[in-house]
This record gives structure tokens, C-alpha cells and sequence, in this order.
């Protein structure tokens, strides 16, 4: 696929978040993801690099496009209202609803009181709330648990009925701090560590059970957020994994604890939100070796406090918001976020990413999602 214009996808965007994005990037090992909201089909890909066409940025930005949108939009309901005939459908919009209706769309709102956070470092939203409520814990340490769509904190969406799929169309999003990233992703499995504990196994009697095929696999990614804040310290960190083909590795590439890391941070120094693997590797099944699931997690030495719930998601999309308390609409179906699948039973939460400021960032929004 070929390289994105930059200078496009800049004036798209705005350089800020392109930054985070490439910064967020530099060492992810898996399948490009989905830039939402960008027209044409536009990615982020390993080393930071854009990739696919862009049919925007020539003139306009997407808060130009926005701010014209929504005058249409306000325009054309006007205008609809004024002749309406309360008879039939009143436009194509319409008759989607009515087409979607008994069971096969759904709409999910989400109100999430973000946490302060560190300028160029992620935080997790998973433990903030307030809807969805504040995340579950972690699963049993050494054992850790799958997570689901009924596991509190997910967004809780209804599965697909029998031989139907679920897949995301429209995301509606706000936030109240300008230049934030949002990842939605799918949960998959967490574990509490008290840090005090080196090395913490992980046995396989709990692995997640989505995105744990070859063809699936790729794009699986491990990360943490703090639960107790930690000491000032900064160890190193590996894992003991199973790789995208059921292979038993051990990561090379040594990430660092960030010191003195606060509650909701993801524990990583920046721009990481997630444990390198190894070069040959692409995502991850599950933590562990093959049988024991010995030393799953190695600090390069234990930590004299603090607890990081650890995680395994699978990304879905990157939404980018430029502007403050303006709603953007996230299009599902004519960008890269192409009727993004959502698995049975999926546990949908997000990171805000590479943040640009340290004021804890308010998100408001929904998702739309149709099956059939």
C-alpha cells in the first residue's frame, strides 16, 4: 500500500495528532490500524509511517468540515420539518432506522471522566467511568481472566443474532480537551501484579478466547495501567508469550517502567502503549510459556509498591479529536474503519493515546453498530 501525502493528512488533521499517531507507532509490530474519520482509506502502520489514499486535506481541515456539516445538517432538517407529510419515510436516513429496527441496530452511549495524565504518555480509560462504571479488577493474579462484553466496564453491546455478524457503522464523539487520540479496542484479558512480586507467572488457565487464531491474531497487543500508584523507579519489563501461530517467545526488546506512575497511566515511558515483540512476530495469543506460564511478566527488579492491572486487547481504530466540546461524527463505513466486525461477546473500551496535555480529558459520545 502506498505512503499517505503527508502534507495532506496534516491539513486533515492537524500536525499534533498526526505527531501522536506516528510517535504512538514507532515500534508496533502488527497489521496497519484504521484511522477513523480520515476520507479515503488512510492507516497508521509500523514505524510510524501513514499508508493508503487520502481524498481530503487539498483545502479544508476536518473541524472546516465539521463546523459546514453540521449547518447543513441543521439546514436541511429545517427544511424537512417545514414540508414534512408525517407520511413514509422522510429520507434515505429514515428509512435505514425503520430497515435497522427489532434487534438489528443498537445504540450505546459512554460517558468517561478521564484522569489527568502525562504530556506525549497514554492513560486508560478502563478505570475512570463513569458509563460504562469503573472497569472490573484485573483476574486473580498469576491466572488473570477473560474479558467479555458482560465484564464491567465494557460497553456492553447486545450480540449478533445466529448467523448474523455485528459490525460498527457510526461513532459519535466529544471530547473536552483539543488534540486527543482515542483507540477503541477489545478487551480481552487482564491480570492484577503487585509490583512487588518479580517475576509473575501466568498459567493458561484463563486465556482470552477471541483473536486467538494465526489469521486473527496479528494486531494483539500487551499493556497495563496502574490500579496503586508506583514508586520511583524504573525497572525494565519482558513477557513470556504465545505469538500469533501458538509459538512460545520471550520479547527481546526491553520497554521501561515509567517512575513514580500515576493511577490510570499506562505504566510505559513514552511514546509506548504497549510491549514490543519480537521482530518476527506480529501479535500475541496469550501471556506465558507453552505448558507452566512461568515468569510471564520479568521486571528487571521488583518494585517496592504499586499494582498495574495487565492487558491484552486487539485495536479497532484510532479516533482523533482536534477541537474542544465540538462533536465530530466518526464514519464506519466509507473510511478504513470499514464496518469494523464486532465479535461475539467483544469487551469495547478505549486508550487515549500520546496525550497532548496534562488536563484530564472528558469524552462524550455513542456507537452505532448493525448486524446482519
Amino acid at each position: 500500500m502506498r505512503a499517505t501525502h503527508s502534507q495532506r493528512i496534516e491539513k486533515w488533521l492537524g500536525t499534533e495528532i498526526v505527531e501522536g499517531i506516528s510517535r504512538s507507532m514507532r515500534d508496533w509490530y502488527g497489521p496497519p490500524i484504521a484511522i477513523a474519520n480520515v476520507p479515503g482509506i488512510v492507516y497508521a502502520a509500523k514505524g510510524g509511517d501513514f499508508v493508503g489514499p487520502i481524498r481530503g486535506g487539498y483545502h479544508a481541515t476536518l473541524w472546516d468540515f465539521i463546523e459546514q456539516r453540521a449547518r447543513r445538517i441543521l439546514r436541511n432538517t429545517s427544511r424537512l420539518q417545514a414540508g414534512k407529510l408525517n407520511a413514509g419515510f422522510t429520507s434515505l436516513s429514515d428509512l435505514i432506522s425503520e430497515a435497522t429496527a427489532g434487534g438489528k441496530s443498537q445504540v450505546l452511549s459512554f460517558v468517561i471522566a478521564g484522569a489527568a495524565g502525562v504530556a506525549a504518555r497514554s492513560n486508560s480509560t478502563w478505570g475512570v467511568g463513569s458509563w460504562p462504571p469503573i472497569g472490573a479488577a484485573g483476574g486473580t493474579t498469576g491466572t488473570g481472566a477473560p474479558c467479555t462484553r458482560t465484564t464491567v466496564g465494557a460497553l456492553q453491546q447486545q450480540n449478533a443474532g445466529v448467523g448474523d455478524q455485528l459490525h460498527i457503522t457510526t461513532i459519535t464523539l466529544q471530547a473536552s480537551v483539543a488534540g486527543q487520540i482515542l483507540l477503541y479496542y477489545d478487551r480481552l484479558w487482564h491480570m492484577t501484579h503487585t509490583m512487588t512480586v518479580d517475576p509473575r507467572s501466568c498459567d493458561a488457565v484463563n486465556p482470552p478466547n477471541r483473536y486467538q487464531t494465526a489469521a486473527l491474531a496479528p494486531g494483539n497487543f500487551f499493556t497495563g495501567h496502574v490500579t496503586t500508584v508506583l514508586p520511583a523507579a524504573t525497572p525494565t519489563i519482558t513477557i513470556d508469550y504465545i505469538d500469533q501461530d501458538g509459538t512460545a517467545s520471550t520479547s527481546a526488546t526491553l520497554s521501561t517502567i515509567a517512575s513514580a506512575a500515576a493511577v490510570n497511566t499506562i505504566p510505559f515511558t513514552a511514546p509506548n502503549w504497549f510491549v514490543p515483540l519480537n521482530a518476527a512476530d506480529t501479535g500475541l495469543r496469550r501471556l506465558g510459556d507453552a505448558t507452566t506460564g512461568a515468569n510471564a511478566v520479568n521486571l528487571s527488579a521488583a518494585m517496592a509498591s504499586g499494582v498495574v492491572t495487565w492487558a491484552i486487547g486487539h485495536p479497532l481504530a484510532f479516533c482523533p479529536v482536534g477541537a474542544a466540546n465540538t462533536p465530530i461524527i466518526v464514519d464506519g463505513i466509507n473510511s478504513a474503519f470499514n464496518l469494523q466486525r464486532v465479535y461475539d461477546n467483544a469487551c469495547l473500551t478505549s486508550l487515549e493515546l500520546c496525550k497532548s496535555a496534562t488536563t484530564a480529558t472528558n469524552w462524550w459520545g455513542g456507537v452505532e453498530m448493525v448486524s446482519g
